[in-house]
């Protein structure tokens, strides 16, 4: 059979919302690129003087985002008898960072009368927040590689083997996002969001500078 016919022929779509990723399903289509592009999003923020940016870096442990959602899908889906055993429903799973969702968020920030020195530690506090993010992006990514697979499951007829085979999917999937979910949350613990980073690698996770601005 086509996928259409035991799938069905509209593509059914829910959505799972986790700690950094929104998750959407379609159970039906084509394979999703696995490349990434990314879209820059700056957050413009004003403030009087550099000792009050400063001060907003102290309390806000989190001035920077990435935001992104994982595409699952089912893929050349089929239903058939299989004797007295009943009908086995099968399809290929394929899960990926839909490129269109994939979203950085970084802070912007200005002062009247900004010297060099701190123009150039806002620089390199911006690009510490960025590499502190794309470590989420690449925790998912690591994640998503190497989890497509094919899956199959058997009903009394076609129609409860198609509802088993969604059910699989979604535990997959279910499963999938809460391990993405608990290993971000992990990474930002150890790094405190990036104030220690530079501990991450001890962990496991992507090192990089600590994210610091104390408007020197």
């Amino acid at each position: 059979m086509i996928v259409e016919d035991c799938l069905d022929a509209h593509p059914g779509f829910f959505l799972i919302n986790a700690a950094r990723a929104l998750v959407a399903v379609a159970l039906l289509g084509t394979a999703l690129p696995s490349a990434a592009p990314l879209t820059v999003r700056y957050d413009e923020q004003r403030f009087t003087t550099c000792e009050e940016a400063a001060q907003y870096a102290r309390e806000h442990d989190t001035v920077g985002r990435y935001q992104y959602r994982i595409g699952a899908r089912l893929e050349n889906g089929f239903a058939a008898a299989t004797g007295a055993s009943g009908y086995r429903a099968a399809a290929r799973v394929r899960f990926s960072l839909e490129p269109e969702f994939s979203v950085l968020e970084l802070p912007q920030w200005s002062w009247p009368g900004q010297s060099a020195a701190q123009r150039s530690e806002l620089a390199q506090f911006v690009e510490s927040v960025r590499l502190h993010e794309m470590g989420h992006r690449l925790l998912a990514e690591r994640a998503l590689r190497g989890r497509d697979a094919q899956i199959g499951v058997y009903g009394k007829d076609a129609e409860s083997a198609k509802r088993r085979l969604r059910e699989r999917f979604a535990a997959l999937l279910s499963d999938l996002t809460k391990e993405i979910a608990e290993k971000e949350n992990l990474y930002d613990r150890v790094t405190d969001h990036g104030i220690h980073q530079s501990e991450a690698e001890a962990y496991g996770f992507p090192a990089g500078p600590d994210i610091v601005f104390s408007c020197r």
